[in-house]
């Protein structure tokens, strides 16, 4: 009985310790150089992002960022390079959804799944256009929603993988069925379908905008989780508009899955100081880009979201 309770007190001792240890390190966070792993290679989107968010990093998050470009098998290297350093806030990754997609695709080989991360942030929302030539049945909602209603299976939708998703489930909300086809790059989709090789594409707003403005294309679609704060997507019906639930492309941030919370929550907000920042603002409105802020309750509700969408998505896709 003796050596019991010695055991027990002992074990009470060790998760005061632990616990207290946590507290001191998110109290005294951050006192050194945060490194911040991109999964991708130097010059994507990502890493710009990223980049230009590091410029004004010492002032709004009290330490300078050190931005690490750790490409691989889809970024599934850099999320196993986060999860492989402590869990003391020093280490945070910048990625996007190919991140959340790698795992799912390649479930039996992948080194982690999608829920092992702290979501902290997410910086940028692109929300999927579903577009199509005009004068064409399935030009409008309506009547996309009609041709298909009659003809299931008939039309043909050109996407990269990444930005499919969105459509894909809105589709299915609804009932329809179309093909999908999955394109390497957005572009080669957009060509496909001004050549009249399949009869609708998934772009970002920023390339839909400008086959919209020259009157090459209409938009059918905004099957994002936000409106497109651009000229002539005012009246573009979104999947919220419609009563179904959309999903973006997001840039996020995450770090190690047992991060304490108060670090995780300074993170946010810190990065929040930085997003909000004017020069931050005026750099990336420079660029065309529209930065965002989140709260942590929403990051973390996009987030899980996103991630069991994909997966739901994704594993009833032939590929």
């Amino acid at each position: 009985m003796k050596r019991l309770t010695v055991s027990i007190l002992l074990i009470l001792l060790l998760g005061t310790l632990f616990t207290f240890t946590g507290a001191v390190l998110a109290e005294e966070y951050p006192d050194k150089t945060i490194q911040i792993v991109v999964p991708w290679g130097a010059g994507g989107g990502t890493d710009k992002w990223t980049r230009a968010l590091s410029t004004v990093a010492i002032e709004n998050y009290g330490q300078p960022w050190s931005v690490v470009n750790i490409p691989g098998s889809s970024g599934m290297v850099g999320w196993k390079e986060m999860l492989d350093r402590p869990a003391d806030g020093y280490t945070i990754m910048s990625t996007g959804m190919s991140n959340i997609i790698a795992p799912i695709m390649d479930s039996s080989s992948a080194p982690y799944t999608p829920e092992e991360v702290r979501p902290v942030a997410i910086y940028n929302f692109q929300n999927p256009v579903l577009i199509a030539l005009p004068d064409k049945e399935w030009s409008t909602w309506e009547g996309l929603k009609n041709y298909l209603t009659e003809n299931p299976g008939r039309l043909t939708i050109g996407s990269a993988l990444g930005v499919s998703i969105g459509t894909t489930s809105v589709l299915e909300q609804a009932g329809l069925e179309a093909n999908l086809v999955i394109y390497d790059s957005t572009g080669e989709a957009i060509t496909d379908l001004l050549g009249g090789h399949i009869d609708l594409a998934i772009p970002p707003p920023a390339v839909a905008a400008p086959l919209m403005e020259s009157g090459d294309a209409v938009a059918v679609l905004n099957s994002g989780i936000r409106d497109i704060d651009l000229p002539k997507f005012e009246d573009v019906p979104s999947a919220a508009d419609l009563g179904y639930t959309g999903f973006s492309t997001i840039r996020w941030m995450g770090m190690h899955p047992d991060t304490p919370d108060e670090i995780v929550q300074y993170a946010n907000k810190a990065i929040g100081e930085m997003i909000e920042s004017p020069s931050f603002q005026s750099m990336m409105k420079s660029m065309g880009e529209k930065p965002v802020w989140v709260p942590l309750e929403e990051v973390e509700e996009i987030y899980n979201h996103q991630a069991k969408e994909l997966r739901r998505v994704l594993e009833n896709i032939d590929l």
